[in-house]
């Protein structure tokens, strides 16, 4: 199992998206506690502790496979978390998986609260759309409720927001909720 710190020495030398591709191919072959990966970023300075979170970021996006015990790791993770460039990758990682029961609806309602606040950035809010649009083709009847907030944001001033929130709409009111 690779030690976290030597995945954060492997960022001091060399930062490069090659240098990140091979370390994603190590921690896949080796692999990690995420566990102490987090502990790690929480400890680390910035920009370590977002190179740690990017490097976290793509390993996901290669292997997009998260257990339910890890899910809640990284749950808890993001709620404390008070960076907008790690919210935003951690978002990306719970876009990127399919979240187990456990944790969809808590995940959804926080969905229902970023997506329209400006308080938190575009692109954080643009990741927990695709979330809450993930959790939605798991959970149908939860389509409603979400089709009502998109559409609320058809009009918005972002182009990044409105035209995702056209594109899930389309999407979401093709879903038939269970009888």
């Amino acid at each position: 199992m690779i030690d976290p710190r030597l995945i954060a020495e492997s960022l001091e030398v060399d930062r490069s998206k090659r240098a990140v591709d091979r370390l994603v191919s190590v921690m896949a072959k080796e692999h990690f506690d995420l566990a102490v990966y987090l502990d790690l970023i929480r400890s680390s300075k910035s920009p370590m502790n977002w190179l740690l979170a990017w490097t976290l970021n793509h390993y996901y996006d290669a292997y997009p496979y998260l257990p339910e015990r890890q899910q809640h790791l990284l749950w808890e993770f993001l709620q404390e978390t008070r960076f907008d460039g790690i919210k935003r990758d951690v978002w990306r990682i719970l876009s990127l998986v399919s979240l187990s029961e456990s944790i969809a609806g808590e995940v959804f309602e926080k969905c229902v609260q970023i997506i329209p606040s400006a308080q938190f950035p575009v692109a954080v809010r643009a990741h927990a759309m695709q979330v809450g649009l993930n959790i939605v083709c798991s959970y149908p009847e939860l389509a409603q409720e979400y089709n009502l907030l998109l559409e609320d944001l058809t009009d918005y001033e972002f182009a990044s927001i409105r035209s995702r929130a056209r594109r899930f709409l389309k999407r979401t009111k093709k879903l038939k909720a269970p009888h």
